[in-house]
């Protein structure tokens, strides 16, 4: 199923692998903040995530998270990535939510099993362990 090949190198500087990176950001990023009872993430947690993963932000301290806008490489991935069936979209409370398909967990099945992107999956889990959505909306109230 995956057909991807990594150098050695830096992997996200190296356009011609940036969007399978960002594909995989992503998965990790949705997978691990799926918690509980959650089946879907909002659009502005996914972008935080992705960020903070993209840019190696550590969040010690979450009441001062700083104000952003939505990447603008995110929406053309993320449609591909609908298109190819790794997640599906919905509307819940006027706010996109995306969710993760079958054939999405397939996906990150087969990378988990290859032990592939091991930094970018501990990563996507620490941020999504650092900050739920839920605090992350009540921290945009005060921007």
């Amino acid at each position: 199923m995956i057909n991807m090949k990594i150098s050695k190198r830096r992997v996200v500087s190296d356009s011609h692998n940036t969007t399978d990176i960002f594909v995989v950001i992503i998965m990790f990023c949705v997978f691990h903040a799926l918690k509980g009872k959650r089946k879907s993430v909002n659009l502005d947690y996914l972008n935080f995530c992705f960020e903070s993963v993209i840019n190696s932000d550590v969040l010690d301290d979450v009441k001062f998270v700083k104000p952003w806008g939505i990447n603008k490489s995110l929406k053309p991935i993320l449609i591909m990535m609908v298109k190819q069936g790794l997640l599906n979209f919905q509307v819940k409370n006027y706010n996109l939510e995306i969710l993760i398909s079958e054939y999405g967990i397939l996906y990150l099945n087969e990378i988990m099993q290859n032990s592939l992107f091991t930094e970018i999956n501990e990563s996507a889990a620490s941020v999504t362990q650092k900050i739920s959505a839920v605090k992350l909306n009540k921290q945009k109230f005060i921007w």
